[in-house]
């Protein structure tokens, strides 16, 4: 993993009771299973009661300039 870039709620201090984390995991390659490496990272969000929501990037498809996602991460995003 090259980053770690909270966005969403969070980032813009908009945060409420019903709020998960958006975190953009940013890396040029993924090994294994993805799917278990979503669980892995879900599964730090037991001690600090919010749901984690974590999205895989490629560093090229943050720089989509017709990707809405891409735009808001890279506008309000904080790298962690």
């Amino acid at each position: 993993m090259s980053a770690f870039i909270v966005f969403g709620s969070v980032a813009r201090n908009e945060m409420h009771d019903q709020s998960d984390v958006d975190i953009a995991v940013v890396g040029t390659s993924f090994k294994g299973d993805r799917l278990q490496e979503m669980r892995d990272i879900r599964k730090l969000r037991y001690p600090i009661s919010y749901k984690l929501q974590p999205i895989w990037f490629y560093p090229e498809h943050l720089e989509d300039k017709y990707s809405t996602l891409a735009m808001e991460i890279k506008k309000v995003g904080i790298v962690v």
